[in-house]
């Protein structure tokens, strides 16, 4: 969660990036997402370097169903989103019907703002296939600040910075990143 896990994130040739522009639905967001990056390599030892992972995210989706016995999104919606009052927050099924739904947009080469191309995000819920408003994001906030969800020695932890443990110089970008 501290994305040091070794696993690579998008791809940087959109060409050999499958997820850049998906289309392709999965009824399945975990099983889906992992085909993604099954059978890459790490692209560094675990611990020893940061990388933004979206697959990472995958994978913690992945331990919250084995550990919890319930489809990933399940257990998010009723021992978190539930609870909180969090009525407008779920997953972004592109066959559901998700009131006040807004389109993503993007920015052309001339910098002139458009509607971005469709994305399937079905692939990477756990890493950001989820829908929110602003009001329920406050309750999330709200519910977190009470302890309602994890101890605070548990969100202590969550919000410490991360490490890595090579030598290598950390850009500036990464200081101060915790757990997601």
């Amino acid at each position: 969660m501290g994305h040091l896990g070794g696993i690579r994130h998008y791809r940087p040739d959109p060409k050999q990036d499958l997820e850049t522009g998906n289309t392709k639905h999965f009824d399945d967001p975990i099983v889906g997402g992992i085909q993604f990056f099954a059978n890459d390599p790490l692209i560094a030892k675990p611990g020893t370097q940061f990388n933004d992972s979206t697959q990472g995210f995958t994978l913690v989706g992945c331990a919250i169903e084995g550990a919890s016995g319930e489809k990933y999104v399940d257990y998010v919606q009723a021992h978190i989103f539930t609870p909180a009052g969090m009525t407008a927050t779920r997953w972004d099924d592109r066959f559901g019907i998700v009131s006040h739904r807004t389109r993503f947009y993007s920015k052309s080469k001339a910098g002139v703002v458009q509607n971005s191309e469709f994305l399937d995000s079905s692939y990477k819920i756990p890493g950001g296939g989820w829908l929110s408003s602003a009001d329920d994001m406050a309750r999330f906030e709200v519910d977190m600040l009470a302890d309602r969800f994890v101890k605070r020695s548990t969100r202590d932890i969550m919000w410490t910075s991360q490490h890595a443990s090579s030598p290598e110089v950390v850009e500036e970008k990464h200081r101060g990143y915790a757990l997601g």
